[in-house]
């Protein structure tokens, strides 16, 4: 197959490289556009069918709030003047709501205050945190795009009021999906030039060219441009994280040029040796060609199965890479021969064939006591593994231990705002956790489906009346709010369905009880007590709707009215009734891995309680933080079969182009064990070193992907070796060779690879600075020593074993070779 591909390239290399270049300049005004169609947010991904996403679903259609906390202002105080200057934001004629008319047109945005929390309520006014909810009514106005605008029109209102003093947060879920989105851009504008000139320098140095320096990543260039516009048409049909769109470059960057290396190094290599130009590109494609559409095909079949998963952060991310693991080999095994045959070796400009020949002015200074050295030591390496290869197994398995325990008994988090970049959105949580509640920001809803309505809802005449039944359910859903609150101490305060004479009849016996004569006590009074006596969340409501009615509106005529703003506008009663919500306000941050596990424990009071219960049908309990929780979950479970299927797939694809039972196997083995290394080793250096907790993701992620991209270069290496085989040297004769020959060109690919994926150290993301460890580490360990020391000894060690297999598969091959 190979030699006909040769054939052909020889044959017609201009029409090849025109092709390629007529792809990329229709595709490029589509791959200008691909940022568009990113999706930056993780909860709002489409995934399994989970109990949080389907209660999220239930809460959309059928309540009047939304549970999301999009976009809020956090401002926090630390005595009871500053609270009263952050409460001037909201001023009338001059405040924020002015300034967002005039931004936006007259109730296009709202600004409402969510009123004031702190860790002890008895002592708020002291300090803690001041929140604004900012709401878009206007459905044209995208409000994760706005943040910016929001900022700064909470900026300027800071100056007309004379408040540039008064500390301001914009947070919200939409907010730290716009600073995750600025983040993003940022990163790429940092580490695309980070990684070209890393590229540059390395294949610069190792040929002693320019030219061959540029072309690879020029390549990979014109596949990513095409990968682009092909993100751009999935986009409107697929969800495609922002971390795919960083992670495909860097993968395309790394693979794609060891790839076009294994050609150009092959073909200079086959030139050196006498061959002509057309015969040295033809044993190039055919050698080394070989390995090229070996490992992109391993690398595809990685990145392919991860798009099984139904969660589709993983699955777009495993198509989008497998596309351009595609194009990068198709551009390696196509591109880079036809412009050979077309430039020859101009390729190595300014350099020549001679100058890589013994005698040449090259070779007798710097460059060549390099190239000396390089073959001397891998020759040395090659030998060395021979001869010592029970210990170098051994000390492998001494490594293995410590390492391995940590990567299968470390814990992974579910908190993505502590692994987002520095901003003012992460700010904001942090300044609300430390002040109030963690759970304001995101929290936690038990969704309740009843046998029969609870209340009947008056949208024209704006009431709420409770049912007959309604009353019982109330007593259901108090018992259950109680028994939460005193399960956990993580869980401040449950907030369910309350009926305002409930409320109003308890704070007026307890005046009685407190000797205060009954004709002494109004409505006035005891309507002001009760307010004061409610959840923050809920008192700016409930006071703007008594400024209208008159505090001192008997019960009676108030709680319809009352009731109406408390359950259904701040959304704990559905439209239609049958629907009840209790919101849970977590103490702790609402990812941390503390309300992690309440919310497991919830999951768990919350359905058993319903399931002793007839009043209720059904029950979800969701929120961000729970749909990320199950997102993971499924994630993990899936990940067992998907990981399965890989190692499956792999194992078959070397089988049939290896011919051997047991390479494979070693081939397999020797990978897992550095990605477990690796995984090891980045929970102690993030988790234990730096206190960045490891995100679920990357342990899983790097698993699959490593299976395929590090298994590059053990398949550069094996077939190498059965080449020697082929031709009639021993099983450690082929060896040696194999490391003399290859093993620079292995070092070089190692450190592209690895070095493009470590540059996502300099993210600003701990998710990325994760993966960038995690994808560098096991590529270089794998290329610099599993590659190097650990395979030779292991094929060593296996002798004759490396290569038996069925005798079809040997005959085919004998008959290729």
């Amino acid at each position: 197959m190979f030699e006909k591909l040769a054939n052909a390239i020889i044959k017609h290399p201009k029409p090849i490289l025109a092709l390629w270049i007529i792809i990329l300049v229709v595709a490029l005004p589509f791959a200008v556009q691909y940022n568009s169609v990113m999706n930056y947010d993780m909860t709002t991904m489409s995934g399994a069918n989970s109990e949080s996403v389907s209660g999220a679903e239930i809460i959309e259609d059928n309540f009047y709030s939304s549970t999301s906390q999009g976009t809020i202002i956090a401002v926090p105080y630390d005595t009871p003047e500053e609270l009263a200057e952050a409460q001037r934001l909201l001023d009338t004629g001059s405040g924020l709501q002015s300034h967002l008319d005039e931004k936006y047109g007259a109730g296009n945005v709202t600004a409402a205050g969510m009123g004031y929390y702190s860790k002890d309520q008895s002592t708020a006014e002291q300090r803690g945190v001041y929140l604004i909810a900012i709401s878009y009514n206007d459905e044209d106005i995208v409000s994760t795009d706005e943040i910016g605008n929001i900022r700064d029109v909470v900026s300027t209102t800071k100056s007309d009021l004379g408040l540039s003093s008064v500390t301001t947060y914009v947070t919200g879920n939409d907010a730290i999906t716009y600073d995750t989105m600025e983040g993003a851009n940022k990163d790429v504008q940092k580490i695309d030039p980070i990684s070209i000139l890393l590229i540059l320098l390395l294949i610069g140095l190792f040929f002693l060219t320019v030219v061959t320096a540029v072309v690879p990543p020029a390549t990979v260039g014109i596949a990513y441009g095409i990968v682009l516009a092909l993100i751009f048409f999935l986009g409107g049909i697929l969800d495609i994280f922002y971390i795919t769109s960083i992670i495909v470059l860097v993968s395309m960057l790394g693979a794609g040029c060891d790839y076009s290396i294994f050609i150009i190094s092959r073909y200079r290599e086959e030139r050196k040796s006498g061959k002509e130009k057309d015969a040295a590109l033809k044993e190039a494609i055919k050698w080394a060609g070989e390995s090229v559409a070996t490992s992109g095909i391993a690398v595809i079949i990685g990145f392919g199965v991860m798009s099984f998963c139904s969660f589709s952060m993983v699955s777009t991310m495993g198509i989008i890479l497998a596309l351009g693991i595609v194009m990068a080999m198709l551009a390696a095994l196509t591109f880079i021969p036809a412009l050979i045959s077309v430039i020859g070796d101009k390729i190595f400009w300014p350099s020549k064939i001679s100058t890589y020949q013994q005698g040449s002015k090259a070779r007798n200074g710097f460059y060549g006591r390099c190239v000396e050295f390089s073959k001397r030591y891998f020759k040395k390496t090659g030998k060395r593994a021979i001869k010592y290869a029970v210990p170098i197994v051994i000390a492998a398995i001494i490594v293995s231990v410590p390492l391995c325990y940590v990567a299968f008994t470390a814990d992974d988090s579910y908190d993505m705002v502590s692994i987002m970049p520095d901003s003012e959105g992460k700010k904001g949580v942090e300044v609300i956790t430390d002040r109030a509640e963690g759970g304001l920001i995101m929290p936690t809803y038990i969704l309740y489906e009843l046998q029969n309505p609870i209340a009947v809802i008056d949208s024209t005449n704006h009431t709420l009346t409770w049912t007959a039944e309604g009353y019982t359910y109330l007593k259901t859903l108090s018992e259950m709010s109680a028994e939460l609150a005193s399960s956990d101490e993580n869980i401040s305060y449950v907030l369910g369905p309350t009926p305002w004479a409930s409320v109003y009849n308890l704070v007026y016996e307890g005046m009685k009880a407190q000797g205060m004569p009954a004709e002494m006590i109004t409505p006035e009074m005891v309507n002001k007590v009760a307010v004061d006596n409610l959840p923050s969340m809920v008192q700016p409501a409930i006071t703007q709707a008594f400024t209208m009615v008159g505090w001192n509106t008997d019960v009676a005529t108030a709680a319809p009215i009352i009731d109406y703003i408390v359950n259904y506008g701040t959304g704990l009663v559905s439209t239609n009734g049958n629907y009840a919500i209790l919101t849970v306000m977590m103490a702790d941050e609402p990812m941390s891995a503390v309300s992690m596990d309440s919310i497991k424990s919830l999951k768990d009071t919350a359905s058993g309680y319903a399931a002793d219960n007839s009043d209720i049908k059904n029950t979800w309990v969701t929120g961000t933080a729970v749909t990320v929780q199950d997102i993971s979950e499924t994630v993990d479970s899936e990940f067992t079969w998907i990981e399965i299927g890989v190692v499956v797939l792999i194992f078959i694809l070397l089988f049939f182009v290896l011919g051997s039972y047991f390479t494979p196997i070693r081939s397999l083995f020797t990978i897992l064990l550095s990605i477990s290394w690796t995984i090891g080793l980045t929970h102690l250096v993030f988790t234990e070193l730096l206190g960045i907790p490891v995100t679920w993701i990357v342990p899983i992620v790097l698993l699959v992907v490593c299976l395929g991209l590090g298994m590059d270069y053990d398949i550069l290496l094996t077939t190498r070796i059965r080449e020697g085989k082929s031709k009639g040297l021993s099983n450690d004769e082929a060896i040696t060779s194999a490391l003399e020959k290859s093993g620079a060109v292995i070092t070089l690919c190692g450190l592209i690879m690895g070095g493009t994926f470590l540059t996502l150290l300099s993210s600003a993301s701990p998710m990325l600075q994760e993966f960038g460890f995690a994808l560098g580490f096991a590529i270089l360990i794998d290329s610099l020593i599993v590659v190097t020391y650990l395979v030779p000894a292991l094929m060593h060690l296996m002798g004759d074993w490396s290569w038996k297999g069925p005798k079809f598969l040997q005959k085919r091959r004998a008959a290729k070779e």
